[in-house]
């Protein structure tokens, strides 16, 4: 009896063990260059998410990881990615973290979601958590108490526009602590008092925005600019990537001053025939050499392999899309890539 007895209390603490484990490994990890799948391992569930109001997938220079990210124009007022409830996003009085990368186009005395559950149109509004950025660009932790009150905690440091950053935040519900990011690594650059229970709901995860069921308005407050590697988890260890895990440019493998690319004229009248761009290319240049012409969304509407060519090379655009269509006036982004490096040069096109 007595051997029974212990046998089913060592069951009992694994299976108690395991539970809290589990409870430890909510959430996922979005990635957008593999369109927007959960890639984590540790949730129980592949909760994929949707393009939402002309959000896109974009690979124009420069990605921060792999080759495509989500785009959030600042042209589209609502575009976001969804990813419907589950109980693998849902936290109740538990551990949190949430991490992403990326790139704001315009910070602009407001108030912008990153990542975002709950819907802003309910009675009372839902937000079981959210990252945000706030109107003076500092990162902030928001949940939303059982009052229908929002309490956010702010970092200490500010959000650049125009390059990528590194974001995180974690949660330690158990000791009052939220500690905050700006760089990839174990060192928190904040360390915060927190002391504030939040709970679960039914709605939806928005990252881009804050959800509302409108669809004249499908989002508040929409961030604008790219977003990368959006991690959720109630484990620090999975919001935090290895920094040597950040993809870098290897710069032993590039020439510093011997390359570079030259676009004339610029601007360009949209009633002009062409385009010209003249190329320096690394020195010992031996590998062949490709040219893609993309639009602001992201898009590649044109590209050439110029084989192994030799430095200097002068190439033309007709400024015809794939479909022998006139572009229209705006901003395009020439790339010119090799094995070991990349150029890219924007051209803008008036009428």
């Amino acid at each position: 009896m007595r051997v029974l007895f212990i046998v089913f209390l060592t069951a009992f603490f694994c299976l108690v063990l395991l539970s809290a484990g589990f409870s430890q490994s909510k959430g996922g990890r979005w990635q957008f260059e593999n369109n927007g799948f959960d890639t984590a391992e540790w949730d129980n569930e592949d909760n994929s998410g949707t393009l939402e109001e002309n959000a896109a997938y974009s690979s124009l220079p420069p990605p921060q990881e792999g080759q495509y990210y989500l785009f959030l124009d600042t042209l589209f007022q609502y575009a976001c990615f969804r990813v419907q409830d589950s109980n693998d996003l849902d936290f109740t009085d538990e551990n949190i973290g949430i991490s992403a990368w990326i790139y704001p186009l315009e910070l602009i005395n407001d108030v912008y979601f990153l990542v975002n559950k709950g819907r802003q149109d309910s009675n009372p509004k839902t937000t079981n958590y959210a990252m945000r950025i706030s109107l003076t660009q500092h990162l902030e932790f928001l949940i939303r108490d059982a009052n229908n009150q929002a309490q956010p905690v702010a970092s200490s440091f500010t959000i650049p526009v125009n390059q990528w950053t590194f974001v995180a935040i974690f949660y330690d519900y158990a000791t009052g602590r939220v500690y905050m990011w700006n760089t990839p690594g174990n060192t928190p650059v904040d360390t915060l008092v927190y002391n504030q229970s939040f709970f679960a709901n039914t709605d939806l995860l928005t990252i881009g925005g804050w959800y509302q069921n409108n669809t004249a308005a499908p989002t508040v407050k929409p961030f604008k600019g790219r977003i990368d590697d959006v991690r959720i988890s109630g484990r620090m260890q999975d919001i935090i990537p290895a920094i040597t895990s950040i993809k870098e440019r290897n710069k032993s493998s590039v020439h510093a001053g011997s390359s570079g690319v030259e676009v004339f004229p610029n601007p360009i009248q949209a009633h002009q025939s062409k385009v010209n761009f003249r190329i320096l290319l690394p020195e010992q240049n031996s590998q062949d050499i490709t040219v893609k012409v993309y639009n602001i969304l992201g898009q590649m509407i044109f590209d050439l392999n110029m084989g192994a060519a030799e430095s200097p090379v002068t190439v033309s655009w007709n400024l015809q899309n794939y479909y022998g269509q006139k572009v229209n006036s705006g901003i395009y982004f020439i790339q010119i890539k090799g094995d070991n490096y990349q150029l890219v040069k924007r051209v803008l096109i008036l009428k």
